[in-house]
């Protein structure tokens, strides 16, 4: 006999796609899971106003992005100097296919950001540890600090199954926002802590997560696979 509880569980999985993103030469990897809030009318908080997409300085944010990852210093983003989480959305980026990264492509994904229709995304998130679901992690998604300070954190708590959905904390919304719930796009670093458990600090301090996310992840999700 199943009972409610887990019948609705799998009724909720049960069109999820989920897709394995491993980041090169890491342990640990990400399949992303999102679901796309589009701005505009009232958006996925009924009776509340649209929630615009964050304001990036396109610029700022491109030449940021390459100062921190360009290990070289030639100028371009090859994909093996790239976080985790550009090199596994690396067609998003590498928009020439000619293999590597350039500061103009990173203001295109960028733009795609800033200018798109995309406020909030519900944002659903799995976390095992040692093959087994994790109870009670705490998961937070950080933004990168070239993004500028209007893309925010968010985090969320996993229930028995090792799922939570992430929002941005209520404090940190703007007051004409307080009261909707989700995620903004962006690329994150990701901490994953635990009350009780010493998770790894290549999950939290010293992370090795990053996630590229936007509404083609929508209907997909993510998974950490902590070991």
């Amino acid at each position: 006999m199943i009972n409610d509880d887990v019948m609705d569980h799998r009724l909720r999985l049960h069109a999820m796609v989920c897709f394995a993103v491993a980041p090169l030469g890491r342990v640990a990897f990400a399949t992303l899971l999102a679901v796309a809030c589009v701005t505009g009318g009232a958006g996925c908080n009924r009776g509340l106003p649209a929630v615009r997409p964050p304001s990036i300085d396109i610029d700022a944010a491109a030449e940021g992005a390459m100062a921190e990852f360009d290990e070289n210093g030639d100028g371009t983003l090859a994909k093996d100097e790239a976080c985790a989480g550009i090199a596994n959305a690396w067609d998003r980026y590498d928009l020439d296919e000619d293999g590597s990264v350039s500061v103009d492509e990173l203001k295109e994904r960028f733009r795609g950001w800033s200018e798109g229709n995309t406020g909030l995304m519900n944002l659903r998130a799995q976390v095992t540890y040692r093959r087994k679901p994790l109870t009670r992690a705490r998961i937070e998604m950080i933004p990168y600090e070239f993004l500028g300070s209007n893309v925010l954190s968010s985090q969320g708590k996993t229930d028995r199954y090792g799922y939570s959905f992430l929002a941005i904390p209520k404090d940190s919304l703007p007051k004409s926002q307080q009261g909707t719930h989700g995620m903004q796009v962006g690329l994150y670093r990701v901490s994953i802590t635990h009350p009780e458990i010493d998770i790894p600090e290549r999950y939290n301090t010293s992370t090795e997560l990053t996630v590229d996310l936007s509404p083609a992840e929508a209907n997909t999700g993510v998974r950490f696979d902590l070991k």
